[in-house]
């Protein structure tokens, strides 16, 4: 299959095709413009799991969806809400959402003056991220960190919950879950502060 007219420009090139086993079987050739589909990210921009942003190039042309995080079926619907005379999955290697479980250290911030980190049980947890293979692969462990406001220990408090937004990771990357999900904060009088705080 070649590709003489499409958008972007630098889609226009040879392709290997392979019929698929569902929707309607072609009896004759399908000759348009084929036009790559534009979605707020879901997985990727471009993975059609929500209503296109560029339906109105996508009209009456044949729309290039990329493969995963959502069904065939979704996808479908989507390129004919556009208004798709046809619709051409595309596999990119690396573009499947998937889960990974790395060590973050737990750090201790933004504690009162008067007041300094004696420990902090754990010291580590597990974060689980979710995320297209390539950014999982790519990503460097290290960032992964848990920043814990200390703040609230102005009033006592010493068991602290890690939410998401706790989570230091890249930005492509989602928490699916932290283990264990609170942390306890031993605290002291810091140097030099007066008897009594």
């Amino acid at each position: 299959m070649h590709l003489f007219e499409a958008a972007p420009a630098n889609l226009a090139r040879s392709y290997n095709n392979l019929e698929g086993n569902g929707g309607v079987k072609l009896t004759t050739p399908i000759s348009d413009t084929l036009v790559k589909a534009l979605n707020p990210v879901v997985g990727t921009n471009d993975d059609g799991c929500a209503p296109l942003t560029n339906a109105a190039e996508v009209a009456g042309h044949i729309v290039l969806i990329r493969r995963g995080v959502c069904t065939f079926i979704d996808k479908a619907h989507t390129a004919q809400a556009a208004g798709a005379i046809a619709l051409w999955f595309v596999f990119v290697p690396g573009s499947a959402l998937t889960e990974v479980t790395v060590p973050a250290a737990v750090k201790v911030t933004n504690l009162p003056d008067d007041l300094e980190l004696e420990s902090v049980e754990p010291s580590e947890v597990q974060v689980t991220l979710r995320g297209i293979r390539r950014e999982l692969v790519l990503s460097d462990p290290n960032q992964v960190a848990v920043r814990v406001d200390g703040y609230l220990a102005r009033m006592g408090r010493r068991t602290f919950a890690i939410e998401e937004d706790s989570v230091r990771r890249p930005e492509a990357l989602d928490v699916v879950g932290v283990h264990p999900d609170r942390v306890k904060v031993s605290l002291r009088p810091a140097a030099g502060a007066a008897p009594g705080g």
